[in-house]
C-alpha cells in the first residue's frame, strides 16, 4: 500500500488538467477533509484533500460527506482567500509526499494575490497548509513545537517536513550505480535501498528488486546489477496502471501499477483518484462498522457481566435457603413432642423419626410450644417461597445470558452497516439500547448470506431476525442446520434430499458463523424445517427442534466462488 512519492508523482500528473481551472466553492465535511468544487474547462469536478492521520489522501471524488451546521474556522479562511481563485499550477516537491497547488485569487477587481496550498500526505503529521509569500496563512492542523519538530502555526515561515537524514533520491543512472556498488555490503538489498534512497515506500522497493530479478540476499552488487535495479525504478515511474489489490474479497492495498511481488487479484482503475476513492470508501465503511460494532459489543458485554453477577447472587441465595426442609421438620418434631415441653423450657430432647436418632431442639422459653413450632413453619414457608422465586429468576437470568450471547455472534457476523442497523433494531426492541437518533435510514436492507453449494441454494442468517425469517419462510421439507448447543447462525439447504457430502460442507460453514468458529471439532445438528418450532414468546432466534442428526465438522469460511449474495 505505497502512499509514497511515486504514487504522488502519478497523482500530480493526473491532476495537471486542473491548471487554469477556477475554484467555485469550498466545503469541509470534517476538520480534516476539504472539498474543492472546481470548474475545469467544460466540466465540474470535486477535489478531496484529507489530512487524516489514518486515511490521508488527495484526488478527485464523486461522493462527499455532509457538511456540519457550523463551518470550521479553516474553511472560512479558505473561502475568504481562495473562492473564485484560479489554479495556476499543480506540482510535487521532488521525491516527497507533498503536493503544491499554486492559486491566484482576486481580492477585488483591481488586485490579486498568489497563494500556495501545500498538501502534506505524511502519515501522522499530514496537513493542509495555505501560504502567502512564504508565510503560513492558516492550516487544517496547528502543530506547536511541543508536538513536532517543525511548528505549523499562522504567521510562521513555511518549511517542508524534515528530510530523512542519510538518504538521497536515486538521481542519475551513473550516480545510482556508483553509490549502490560502493555502499552495498550485503545484509539485504531491500533493506539497503530503503535506508539510502527516498521517494519509494517499502512495497515499491520490494517491487523494484522483484522486477530486477536480483536476489535480495546477494552478497554484493556489480554495476550491471545496479543498472538493472535503476531501470526497475524507472519502470515503476513510467508504469501507470492504477490498481487495487483484492484478497479474501477485501481491498488490501492500492498501487500505481500491479506489483508482481504481491500475491492476489488486481482490479485496474482508470485513475489514481478513482482507485483511492474506492479503496478508502471500503476502508472507511470497515472502520465505521468496526467502531459501531465495538460500541454495541461493549453494551452487550456489560449486560452479560450484570447477568454473571446476578447468577452469583441467585446461587448464593439458593444455597442459603437450600435446607428449608429442616425448618419444617423441626416444626413437626415440636408438634409431635408437645407433651414433653413444659412452660419455660429452653430446649427439648425428642425422638427424631426422620433420622431415627435423638435430637435436641432449642426453644424460646417466652413462647408456647405451638408458637415455637409456628416460628419454624414460618421460616420454612419463607425459605420455600424465596427458593422458588430465586429459581425462576435464575432461569430467566440464564435465558437472558443465552440471548445476549446470540447477539455477540450476530455482531461477529455483521459485515455492513445495514447488518448493524438490523442488530440495533433488535437491541432497541429488547430495550438493550435506546433508538439511535439522527441516523440516516439506508435504502439497502441487510440480507442473509446466500451460497450455491454443489448446485443447492443455501441461506445462512447473520442475526436473530434473519434466523427467525429463515425458519418462518422456508418450506417444511427444506433441511435446517445449527450448531449443537452452541450459539450461531441458522442455515437452510433449499432441498430435502441432500447428499451427505453437501450437508458436511454446509455444516462447516454453519460452524464458522458460530461462537465455536475457532474450534477444531464442532457438532452441528440438522433436521427438516417441519421439525423446527419457535416457542411462543421466545426471544429472537430461539427455536426448539426434534428428529435431528449430528455431524462433527471443522469450521470453514465459504469460498468466494460460491457466494450468491452476502449484503
Amino acid at each position: 500500500m505505497p502512499l509514497d512519492a511515486l504514487l504522488i508523482h502519478h497523482l500530480k500528473n493526473e491532476l495537471s488538467f486542473l491548471e487554469g481551472a477556477r475554484i467555485d466553492r469550498i466545503f469541509m465535511p470534517t476538520y480534516e477533509d476539504v472539498v474543492f468544487f472546481i470548474r475545469a474547462g467544460d466540466k465540474n469536478v470535486k477535489l478531496l484533500i484529507s489530512c487524516s492521520s489514518a486515511t490521508p489522501r488527495c484526488g478527485l471524488v464523486e461522493k462527499t460527506g455532509e457538511n456540519p451546521d457550523t463551518p470550521f474556522a479553516f474553511l472560512m479562511h479558505l473561502r475568504k482567500h481562495l473562492t473564485g481563485g484560479v489554479i495556476r499550477r499543480v506540482s510535487q516537491v521532488p521525491y516527497e509526499r507533498v503536493l503544491k497547488i499554486d492559486v491566484t485569487s482576486s481580492n477585488n477587481m483591481f488586485s490579486s494575490k498568489d497563494y500556495v496550498l501545500y498538501v502534506e500526505l505524511v502519515g501522522k503529521f499530514s496537513n493542509i497548509i495555505l501560504t502567502e509569500n512564504g508565510r503560513i496563512s492558516d492550516s487544517a492542523k496547528h502543530l506547536p513545537l511541543d508536538v513536532t519538530t517543525r511548528a505549523v502555526l499562522p504567521g510562521l515561515n513555511y518549511s517542508l517536513p524534515p528530510a530523512q537524514t542519510g538518504k538521497t533520491d536515486i538521481g542519475t543512472r551513473d550516480f545510482f550505480i556508483e553509490k549502490t556498488v560502493r555502499g552495498y555490503q550485503g545484509a539485504g538489498l531491500k533493506n539497503y535501498l530503503q535506508k539510502n534512497f527516498i521517494g519509494f515506500a517499502p512495497a515499491s522497493i520490494k517491487e523494484a528488486v522483484f522486477r530486477s530479478s536480483i536476489d535480495d540476499d546477494c552478497d554484493k552488487i556489480n554495476p550491471e546489477d545496479a543498472g538493472r535495479i535503476y531501470d526497475a525504478f524507472l519502470s515503476l515511474i513510467d508504469d501507470y496502471r492504477p490498481a487495487l489489490l483484492e484478497s479474501d474479497e477485501k481491498f488490501t492495498g492500492f498501487y500505481p501499477s500491479p506489483y508482481g511481488c504481491e500475491q492476489g487479484k488486481y482490479i485496474l482503475f482508470p485513475s489514481i483518484s478513482s482507485a483511492l476513492e474506492k479503496y478508502y470508501d471500503d476502508r472507511l465503511d470497515i472502520m465505521q462498522i468496526s467502531s459501531r460494532g465495538k460500541k454495541l459489543y461493549q453494551i452487550v458485554k456489560q449486560q452479560l457481566d450484570h447477568c454473571a453477577n446476578n447468577s452469583v447472587i441467585f446461587e448464593s441465595r439458593l444455597k442459603e435457603n437450600d435446607d428449608c426442609e429442616q425448618e419444617r421438620m423441626l416444626g413437626d418434631l415440636i408438634v409431635s413432642n408437645i407433651y414433653r415441653i413444659k412452660p419455660g423450657d429452653t430446649s427439648v430432647l425428642v425422638d427424631d423419626y426422620f433420622s431415627g436418632d435423638k435430637r435436641k431442639i432449642t426453644l424460646d422459653p417466652h413462647l408456647s410450644p405451638a408458637k415455637n413450632a409456628a416460628i419454624h413453619y414460618k421460616k420454612y414457608e419463607k425459605a420455600k417461597s424465596t427458593k422458588a422465586t430465586t429459581m425462576q429468576l435464575l432461569q430467566k437470568n440464564k435465558e437472558r445470558q443465552d440471548y445476549l450471547e446470540s447477539i455477540l455472534v450476530s455482531l461477529k457476523c455483521a459485515v455492513t452497516n445495514n447488518d448493524l442497523d438490523e442488530i440495533e433494531r433488535e437491541m432497541t426492541a429488547e430495550k438493550l439500547i435506546k433508538a439511535p437518533r439522527n441516523r440516516q435510514k439506508s435504502n439497502k436492507q441487510s440480507v442473509p448470506i446466500q451460497l450455491n453449494v454443489d448446485g443447492f441454494r443455501v441461506i445462512i442468517g447473520k442475526n436473530n431476525y434473519q434466523n427467525d425469517a429463515i425458519v418462518k419462510n422456508s418450506q417444511k421439507n427444506y433441511l435446517w442446520l445449527h450448531t449443537q448447543k452452541i450459539h450461531g447462525s441458522h442455515a437452510v439447504i433449499e432441498a430435502a434430499d441432500v447428499p451427505q457430502e453437501t450437508i458436511n460442507k454446509v455444516a462447516a460453514f454453519c460452524a464458522y458463523y458460530s461462537k465455536a468458529s475457532d474450534s477444531a471439532n464442532v457438532p452441528v445438528d440438522y433436521t427438516l424445517i417441519k421439525y423446527v418450532k419457535k416457542p411462543s414468546g421466545a426471544a429472537p432466534g430461539k427455536v426448539i427442534y426434534t428428529n435431528q442428526q449430528t455431524v462433527n465438522v471443522t469450521p470453514r469460511r465459504p469460498d468466494s466462488s460460491i457466494w450468491i449474495s452476502k449484503r
